[in-house]
């Protein structure tokens, strides 16, 4: 019987211990964290991607006799004009394009490269 209280006794100190070994464990992850100094996002503008600005971008659109027969340059409209930094282009979309009927035309300018392209997307009939 002598046994049993020991073993029982090494038992319960042996769970005693885990336990303040986990506390102490998340105590000093806790610690860390805090000393870890928070991710700074910064916001590029949107005026400009890959070393090239949206007023160079349009400037080279506005020179591009692809895009200018395509339809109408329509700037304005920010949410619609953007530059993709995964493709490395700048995309403006041209409005009252009536070369292809249902199609939407993209004027596109890498800003690698500066070739400037048109891109067709079928938007269906109106």
């Amino acid at each position: 019987m002598h046994q049993h209280k020991t073993i029982r006794f090494l038992l319960r100190s042996l769970f005693v211990l885990t336990l303040l070994v986990g506390a102490w464990g998340i105590y000093n992850a806790m610690k860390i964290q805090e000393e870890i100094p928070a991710l700074v996002i910064e916001e590029t503008s949107s005026n400009f991607c890959d070393e090239m600005t949206q007023e160079e971008a349009q400037a080279l659109a506005e020179a591009s006799l692809d895009c200018q027969e395509a339809g109408d340059f329509s700037f304005d409209q920010t949410e619609q004009n953007f530059c993709d930094a995964d493709t490395h282009t700048w995309q403006f979309v041209l409005v009252n394009n009536v070369t292809r009927f249902g199609y939407e035309a993209t004027c596109i300018i890498s800003t690698q490269t500066k070739e400037v392209s048109v891109q067709w997307i079928y938007k269906g009939y109106k």
